[in-house]
């Protein structure tokens, strides 16, 4: 494929990063990955990336090694009618999964220790 090595280990990278600490990726993984790397659109949804999941996996096995994954980025890339390299670009500058959580407000009573009373000051008996 003519493609560098520093390109090559940010896909593995990546790759890693959406397994979630695993070896190996899962379906919901793999659509994740589909869809923070902005690769889902009206040629290639994410009932494609599941049926190209399932395709690109040997019978009886429920999770893709980093070999199947290359496979499927092929087949994703024939499918959107891109460049295999756009798609390989794409996921490597991704940087891992995008996670989006909230962060607990500041509550006073808690947090600041000086508001603390009782034995959370003075300790318990002796």
């Amino acid at each position: 494929d003519g493609v560098d090595g520093a390109e090559s280990e940010l896909l593995m990278d990546s790759f890693v990063s959406f397994c979630w600490g695993k070896p190996d990726m899962s379906n919901r993984d793999f659509l994740r990955l589909c869809r923070d790397c902005h690769l889902l659109s009206n040629r290639f949804t994410a009932l494609d990336a599941d049926l190209l999941f399932t395709k690109v996996l040997p019978k009886m096995q429920r999770r893709m090694k980093f070999e199947d994954f290359e496979v499927a980025l092929r087949q994703l890339a024939e499918r959107k009618g891109v460049a295999m390299s756009a798609i390989r670009q794409a996921i490597a500058f991704a940087h891992g999964p995008f996670v989006q959580a909230t962060e607990a407000d500041a509550i006073r009573l808690h947090d600041d220790i000086s508001s603390y009373t009782g034995t959370h000051v003075h300790g318990g008996p002796e």
